[in-house]
């Protein structure tokens, strides 16, 4: 239910428990450039950029759990700095957490040690605030926008980075209809015969409606393995 105040309130008990997505956590080679199709069919991993909100990430997690499911966020260092408290409860909820820069600059039009100081201070910021946790956080990167350079790609990939695009993208931030979000994702995976890494942000109310809607339909395929981004060795492991 949402009030006049764009207040969400969410209610795990309406969910049918008995329809569970079996998760699994995905660790992938290291310094590695990753779009989704890499994985086997029918594995999919829910990313949400550019968060964390001050209201949204929280409901987010607690529709996937009441799922089953988890996902990977990645997240910005400037807003991560301002909500330490919600990045903490992604992170306990069993949710992995990589860095999408600090701030969110098109990195492809700075200079290279501009641009890797940007994604620098981004993972580090991230990293500190997740001291206690360190079992969430890893060294996963998200280009903001998808953009790069080959330069940079190379310099990320040589710190020790995996990079994750994507080769599922519902456009939520722009779609304001939940049900075209969905509609969108299940299209595209119904059909395709590989793996997909999917688009999403914690950071819009259209976003907040359509994963239910989206976990609810997933859960009625057959054979779909939800998976977590890591950057270590290459398996596929119980969460």
């Amino acid at each position: 239910m949402i009030d006049l105040d764009g207040n969400i309130k969410f209610n795990p008990e309406n969910v049918d428990k008995d329809k569970k997505i079996k998760s699994v956590k995905v660790m992938d080679d290291p310094q590695q450039v990753f779009y989704g199709h890499e994985f086997p069919k029918n594995h999919i991993a829910l990313t949400f950029d550019d968060g964390p909100h001050h209201r949204y990430s929280e409901i987010v997690i607690s529709i996937l759990d009441a799922y089953n499911a988890k996902g990977s966020f990645f997240m910005m260092g400037s807003r991560a700095e301002k909500r330490q408290e919600i990045v903490k409860k992604v992170a306990l909820a069993g949710n992995n957490i990589g860095s999408h820069s600090y701030n969110h600059p098109d990195l492809s039009k700075l200079s290279t040690d501009v641009a890797f100081a940007n994604i620098i201070k981004g993972h580090n910021l991230m990293r500190d605030i997740l001291s206690d946790i360190p079992e969430s956080f890893h060294k996963i990167f998200r280009f903001p926008y998808g953009t790069t350079t080959s330069e940079l790609q190379k310099k990320v990939s040589d710190a020790g980075f995996n990079t994750f695009f994507w080769n599922i993208d519902p456009r939520d931030w722009e779609i304001v209809n939940p049900r075209e979000i969905k509609d969108a994702i299940v299209r595209v995976v119904k059909n395709r015969d590989k793996g997909s890494i999917i688009l999403l942000h914690d950071y819009h109310i259209q976003t907040v409606f359509a994963l239910p809607l989206l976990l609810e339909e997933l859960s009625e395929l057959e054979d779909i393995t939800l998976v977590k981004l890591n950057n270590t060795f290459s398996a596929i492991e119980p969460i």
